[in-house]
C-alpha cells in the first residue's frame, strides 16, 4: 500500500479528495516548481490571458464518413499521431461534415492528447500531419514565438512536465485532461542558453522528420506507380465462389479472395519473389514473465502497436531475467517490424524499419521481424512489404476471432514486388527518423537535468 502525508490546507481549500491525486508525481513536481519560483525562476502561465499560447479543440462532431465517391479528408485518430507514418484508416466527407476546416491544424501547432489511459505526450504538426483532420479529443496549442513553441513542447514532454500535466487528470475508467488545467499549466524559463539550446534540439528534430516523412511518401508513390493495383471485377457484396478441394483447409472467404489470387499471380509474372528468398521471418514464440524495472534496470520493451511510434507511448522497460533466450527478442538496426497479432482492419502487417536508436530494444512476441539475406534488401523490403499488394496478402491469412494472427510461414509466402527500390534514399530517410527520435529524447533530458540540478542546490 502506498500512503502520502498531506497538508491540512490542502485538503481545506477543496482542491481534490481522491487520493491517486496527492500520490501522483505531480504533486512532488508542483513542489518542485514552487521551490523555484521562491528562488526567483519567473514561470509563464501557457494559456491563460497573459499566457504564451492560445489553446483550443473543436466541439464534439458527428464523424459522417466518406463514401469512395465522395470528395474527403483522412481521419486521423489522437493516439495516430505519434506514428513514423502515420495513415488514416477513415476518411470524413466534405459535403456531410460540418466545419471540417476546423479539424485541420497549421504546420507548428503543438498537438496534446487530452483522453486515454496513457494521456500527456504531444506532437508537433509538421508537413506530413498538416494534411489530416484531428478531432477534438486532442488539444490545439499555438505559439507565435517559434523558438519559446520549440521550448515549451520539450517541457510538456519532459518528465517533470508529464508529471505536472497528469497531476489534473480526472476520470473514473479513462482519464481526461480539462482544457482549464493545460491553460493554468506553469511553464518555468531556464537560462537563455539552456533555452536557445533545447530550442535548437527540438527544430533539428521537427525537420528532420518532416523531411524524412516526406521523402518516404514521395519513394512510396514512385515505386507504387510500377505495380498499379488491380481493380475488382465486382463488389465484395458479390462474394465469390471456391470449390471444396480449395476450401479443405480454409473456410475463412478472405483467405480464397480471388483478387489476392490476381495480385500474386501478376507479381510473379513481373519478377516478385516469395519474402522466403530474401530474408528470414521470425516470431519468437512461448510466453515469458514480463516483469517491469525502471529504466536503468532493463532495456526498452515494445509491444504492439508501440513499434510504429517514433516516440511509444507509456514505454516499459523489462528485467533481462524475465527471458531466457532474450537474444530472440532483441532488436537490430535495418530489420523489418510488423504486428503479426492484432486486427486486420487497422494496424496489423504495417510494417516500420527499426532504427539505429532502437538497437538492443526488446519486442514482444507478438511482433513480426523479417530480417534481409542481404542488408542491401532492407529498403526494398520495408517499401514493398507496405504496397497494398503484400498487405492484402498477409492480411487475408490471418486467422483468430477477436484478434486476428498470423505466423512465420504466412509472411515468408507472401510475394513482393521487383526490386525497383531507391534504397540509400530510403535508408537516409530512416536515418533522419532516427536522429530525430534521439534529439527529441535529448531536449527532454536536458530539460530534466536542469531542473534536478537547479532543485538539489
Amino acid at each position: 500500500m502506498r500512503t502520502t502525508t498531506v497538508h491540512s490546507d490542502s485538503i481545506s481549500s477543496g482542491i481534490r479528495l481522491d487520493a491517486k491525486y496527492y500520490l501522483s508525481p505531480g504533486v512532488h513536481a508542483r513542489t518542485v516548481i514552487l521551490e523555484l519560483k521562491l528562488r526567483g525562476t519567473t514561470c509563464i502561465l501557457l494559456g491563460t490571458a497573459d499566457g504564451a499560447a492560445r489553446i483550443w479543440a473543436p466541439e464534439r462532431f458527428k464523424h459522417c464518413y466518406a463514401s469512395p465517391y465522395e470528395e474527403s479528408v483522412a481521419y486521423l485518430r489522437p493516439y495516430d499521431v505519434f506514428k513514423y507514418l502515420p495513415a488514416s484508416s477513415t476518411r470524413l466527407s466534405k459535403v456531410r461534415s460540418t466545419d471540417i476546416d476546423s479539424l485541420l491544424v497549421p504546420r507548428g501547432t503543438i498537438l496534446q492528447t487530452r483522453s486515454g489511459r496513457n494521456l500527456g505526450p504531444s506532437v508537433i504538426v509538421d508537413g506530413y500531419l498538416s494534411a489530416f483532420a484531428h478531432g477534438n479529443d486532442i488539444f490545439r496549442i499555438a505559439i507565435e514565438d517559434e523558438e519559446l513553441s520549440w521550448y515549451i513542447f520539450a517541457f510538456l514532454n519532459s518528465a517533470i512536465g508529464q508529471s505536472l500535466l497528469r497531476r489534473g487528470k480526472s476520470g473514473s475508467v479513462i482519464d481526461h485532461l480539462n482544457l482549464g488545467h493545460l491553460q493554468s499549466q506553469e511553464i518555468p524559463v531556464l537560462d537563455v542558453k539552456i533555452r536557445a539550446r533545447v530550442s535548437a534540439m527540438v527544430r533539428h528534430a521537427f525537420e528532420a522528420r518532416e523531411h524524412a516523412r516526406l521523402s518516404l511518401v514521395r519513394l512510396e508513390q514512385e515505386y507504387l506507380r510500377s505495380f498499379p493495383v488491380p481493380e475488382r471485377g465486382a463488389d465484395l457484396k458479390s462474394g465469390w465462389t471456391v470449390s471444396p478441394a480449395r476450401a479443405r483447409h480454409r473456410i475463412d472467404a478472405a483467405f480464397h479472395d480471388p483478387l489476392v489470387q490476381e495480385i500474386r499471380s501478376n507479381l510473379l509474372q513481373a519478377g516478385g519473389v516469395p519474402v522466403s528468398k530474401i530474408a528470414k521471418v521470425l516470431k519468437p514464440g512461448g510466453r515469458h514473465k514480463t516483469k517491469y524495472v525502471s529504466q536503468e534496470l532493463g532495456p526498452p520493451y515494445l509491444s504492439g502497436r508501440q513499434i510504429l511510434q517514433h516516440r511509444p507511448v507509456n514505454l516499459r522497460h523489462l528485467s533481462p531475467s524475465s527471458i531466457f533466450d532474450i537474444d530472440h527478442f532483441t532488436l537490430r538496426p535495418n530489420w523489418i517490424l510488423y504486428q503479426a497479432d492484432g486486427r486486420v482492419q487497422t494496424d496489423l502487417g504495417e510494417p516500420v524499419m527499426s532504427t539505429r536508436s532502437r538497437d538492443g530494444w526488446l519486442a514482444s512476441g507478438h511482433i513480426g521481424r523479417v530480417i534481409p539475406n542481404n542488408p542491401e534488401h532492407a529498403a526494398w523490403l520495408y517499401l514493398a512489404l507496405r504496397t497494398p499488394h503484400c498487405q492484402l496478402q498477409l492480411k487475408s491469412m490471418a486467422s483468430g476471432s477477436v484478434v486476428d494472427s498470423t505466423f512465420e510461414a504466412d509472411m515468408e509466402s507472401v510475394i513482393v514486388p521487383p526490386n525497383l527500390v531507391r534504397s540509400p534514399e530510403v535508408i537516409a530517410a530512416w536515418g533522419l527518423l532516427s536522429e530525430a527520435d534521439e534529439l527529441d529524447q535529448e531536449s527532454f533530458a536536458t530539460i530534466d537535468r536542469e531542473f534536478a540540478a537547479i532543485a538539489q542546490s
